[in-house]
């Protein structure tokens, strides 16, 4: 549930950047953030999986 609500804030910042919402660079931090999230995200799933 949480990778997806990830990849759902992924998409809606790429098309809110594509439709001139919001800036590149303000897109880009927000991706950059979200990466870092699944990293954690995917460490969390690994870990708990042990």
């Amino acid at each position: 549930m949480a990778r997806g609500s990830l990849y759902e804030t992924q998409t809606q910042t790429e098309l809110s950047r594509e439709f001139g919402f919001v800036s590149p660079d303000d897109s880009e931090q927000v991706l950059n953030l979200c990466n870092e999230i699944e990293r954690m995200l995917n460490a969390l799933i690994a870990r708990l999986g042990s």
